[in-house]
């Protein structure tokens, strides 16, 4: 059977839902008015049709953490910004409720400058109900002074924990986060803690209602005590940064409701001012709603016949002006060493580029509270402890910088030009900031590739290092891990100097070596050549004297040989055999014998000199 029509929930209803199921059904009615099924808010929504009953039949709140509640009044028609928060009040209120019920007190977290003060404010105290008596107090250095001080205001001079029988009270502690500051004693902060989990823990009849609202960046610090983690498990909601739309509505709503007209333009020459620099999140950065609560009042200083204008605007410094005179306070209520912490923080959170378009840089809150030296405290010869946990909470509280559980950023481009001293801090020290950045992409690199040595510093870039590092005030401008690549790329070089040293020392060794064995194998050839030339020598000698022995045995036989090896002998060596061998046989007359005509020789005839012999043969 198809939904009945029905009117959406007035925004009365909103403010009197007390419970889970009160939640549903005015969920439920606010999806029929649209005509929508929950197949459909499925569908637009993306979440799954079971979840979605579960919201509508009131058995689980839509969690806050990812805004799927104005996804889902988005998907109903619901877009105006007062209705929408509306819804998120009496989710609040519920949740409280909840929270109530169990004894523990419901925890408001999120970044700095997203709204939460405003919502547990403006949102959660007007729909307490009528006869909720609401205390709210900030800790401050003396947090449970500060809950005496506020209880006795509000007429009751007793601690929350005696206040049985009252359930109608409610304390809700706006910045919570001050409970973990440098200067407060731990059993102050014990001493509150204790108490506002006392007035908790009260029967259902008297239990006291208690709302603690934290900043994102201390909810580690909550997480460490028992008490606190308890209410983060069970009952926390989230507040994340301001869309477009809230913004908007943040900069009409309030004029409408005082009656002021606004020029045209006017609102979108803020929210241009105001624009995200991370785009894809689709939100302001935290932190827009102070900047814009300044430009604001400043504007409205400016009006002219309850109208407020751009001219009013640009006159009263905008965005830019409040972000100076902000940043001005809070500097001038720093001592000097908390000044120079100041200095070191802040040229950390800027990322100066090369052709000087500089913006801001988020870093990681480990890597403040783990730059430094030997103490591992981020800071330099000199500063006192806690300089820069004091500096950071102070410019954190004055939204000048926005702070979540694990990073922490500038809060708005403006302030890298619209303050005046940061502008000169970063002049000051450009070059050595470029350095610096390189330095960090460097180790960047270095980390995502595992501590490869391939990525270390090498040839100019060490040089450069080298150069910046000299000073060691610079040293703690850098995280732990930055260091540690750093000296990492030192000890390489360091190492690779002296495998140099060590590969020329052996170098030279083997040089040496070389060259003495070249003067041996040279001394060892000339000793192998006197050798054989010896030997050659004795061989020649003695063929020489077998020759002549052989000479003078032919000589008888065969004067013509035994002379031929007279000659051989004398050639091989000149001996006294082979000598003597040679004489004899050249006084010794020789027979020749020559070689003549084929046929019979008919006769012969020598010439008178004796230099001619003919013979004649018959020829055939």
């Amino acid at each position: 059977m198809p939904d009945q029509p029905a009117s959406p929930p007035a925004l009365t209803e909103l403010a009197a839902c007390r419970t889970r199921g009160d939640f549903g059904q005015l969920l439920s009615r606010l999806r029929r008015s649209a005509g929508r099924s929950i197949r459909e808010v499925s569908a637009a929504t993306r979440i799954p049709v079971a979840t979605l009953g579960d919201y509508f039949n009131g058995k689980h709140l839509p969690p806050a953490r990812d805004r799927t509640l104005e996804r889902i009044l988005a998907a109903c028609g619901v877009t105006g910004e007062e209705t929408v928060q509306a819804w998120l009040a009496a989710r609040l209120a519920e949740r409280a409720g909840q929270m109530r019920a169990r004894g523990l007190p419901l925890v408001v977290t999120g970044p700095s400058g997203a709204g939460k003060s405003s919502l547990l404010r403006a949102g959660l105290i007007p729909r307490l109900g009528p006869g909720t008596q609401a205390i709210v107090f900030t800790p401050g250095p003396r947090p449970a002074q500060a809950l005496a001080a506020a209880l006795r205001a509000a007429g009751r001079d007793t601690g929350p924990e005696e206040n049985t029988g009252h359930p109608g009270l409610a304390i809700i502690v706006d910045q919570f986060e001050e409970v973990f500051a440098p200067g407060v004693a731990e059993d102050e902060r014990d001493e509150l803690i204790e108490a506002l989990y006392a007035a908790a823990r009260l029967g259902p009849e008297g239990a006291t209602l208690v709302v603690l609202g934290l900043r994102a960046d201390r909810y580690g610090r909550a997480l460490a005590d028992p008490r606190l983690a308890q209410s983060l498990q069970d009952g926390q909601v989230v507040v994340g940064p301001m869309t477009v739309a809230e913004i908007q509505a943040a900069i009409v709503e309030p004029a409408r409701k005082a009656r002021l007209d606004l020029e045209p333009g006017l609102v979108d020459l803020m929210l241009r001012e105001l624009r995200p620099v991370r785009a894809s999140r689709g939100a302001h950065d935290p932190g827009a709603l102070p900047l814009l609560s300044h430009a604001l009042l400043a504007t409205w200083g400016e009006r002219r016949s309850g109208r407020l204008t751009i001219a009013g605007y640009q006159a009263s410094g905008g965005i830019t002006d409040a972000v100076a005179r902000s940043a001005d306070s809070a500097y001038g209520e720093l001592t000097p060493g908390q000044r120079q912490a100041a200095r070191r923080l802040f040229l950390r959170l800027v990322w100066v580029s090369d052709d000087g378009a500089d913006a801001r840089r988020r870093v990681a809150l480990d890597e403040l509270n783990g730059g430094g030296d030997a103490g591992g405290d981020g800071h330099s010869p000199g500063d006192q402890p806690g300089d820069l946990a004091a500096v950071l909470d102070l410019f954190v509280a004055r939204r000048l910088l926005t702070s979540d559980e694990d990073t922490v950023e500038i809060t708005h481009e403006a302030l890298l030009t619209a303050w005046p001293q940061l502008r000169d801090w970063i002049d000051e020290s450009r070059a050595e900031l470029i350095v610096a950045r390189r330095i960090i992409e460097s180790a960047r690199i270095w980390l995502d590739s595992g501590r490869d040595d391939g990525d270390l510093l090498r040839g100019g870039r060490l040089t450069m290092a080298r150069d910046w590092s000299a000073d060691p005030g610079r040293r703690p401008g850098l995280s732990a891990a930055e260091r540690e690549f750093v000296d990492a790329s030192f000890t390489r070089e360091h190492a690779e100097a002296a495998e140099q040293r060590r590969a020329t020392r052996r170098t030279r060794r083997l040089a040496g070596a070389l060259a003495v064995a070249l003067l041996l194998t040279a001394a060892l050839a000339g000793y192998a050549l006197q050798q054989r030339s010896a030997i050659g020598q004795q061989r020649n000698v003695a063929d020489s004297r077998q020759d002549a022995a052989e000479a003078m045995n032919l000589r008888n036989q065969d004067p013509t040989v035994a002379e031929q090896l007279s000659l051989a002998a004398y050639r091989a060596a000149r001996t006294t055999q082979a000598r003597g061998s040679l004489l004899t046989s050249s006084a010794a007359p020789l027979a020749a014998r020559l070689l003549g005509p084929a046929d019979a020789v008919q006769a012969v005839a020598l010439s008178p000199d004796h230099q001619v012999l003919a013979a004649a043969a018959a020829g055939t």
